[in-house]
């Protein structure tokens, strides 16, 4: 990725709070993801979460760099990596990485900021990014994300209440 193309991601978080880097991944990297993700809900015997939050139709992975070396092609990836440093900075810290597999049926979550709970008024300087890698169609019958563009900006005075979601 260029730096124009860097810098025109970067824009786009500052300006709608998100950005999509269409075929980040080539199809081999996004099969060999698929198949391990596979392999390792079999091999572990994974099934659905028990939480009506992470969703009772969601097989969730956590700690995905413990399992096989080929997630540390994710968080360190070419077309992703310079844009997630260009908005937070080169020493980022991962702190989660985790797989969600959506059964049919799923239900969406509710809306609602991953940052909640740290005391910051809004808006305030980008302190994570959430990087979603969509290894199947997002649609609205299996639960996909649902974005807000410009939430970030959201003014959380007193006055505004916590109603991010208007």
């Amino acid at each position: 990725m260029t730096d124009v193309q860097v810098q025109a991601h970067a824009n786009r978080i500052h300006d709608d709070g998100f950005t999509v880097i269409e075929g980040a991944a080539s199809p081999e990297l996004v099969e060999g993801l698929v198949t391990t993700l596979e392999r390792i809900e079999r091999e572990h015997q994974l099934g659905p979460a028990k939480t009506s939050f992470e969703g009772f139709k969601t097989v969730r992975i956590n700690n995905l760099l413990t399992y096989d070396d080929l997630f540390w092609e994710v968080p360190l990836h070419e077309n992703v990596l310079p844009v997630v440093e260009h908005v937070l900075d080169r020493e980022c810290l991962l702190s989660s990485f985790c797989s969600l597999v959506l059964g049919p049926g799923q239900e969406a979550q509710p809306i609602h900021e991953d940052t909640q709970l740290i005391p910051l008024p809004r808006p305030h300087i980008p302190i994570t990014i959430n990087a979603i890698w969509a290894l199947s169609d997002f649609r609205d019958d299996n639960g996909a994300t649902r974005i807000i563009p410009g939430s970030h900006k959201y003014d959380s005075s007193p006055e505004y209440g916590q109603d991010y979601a208007r």
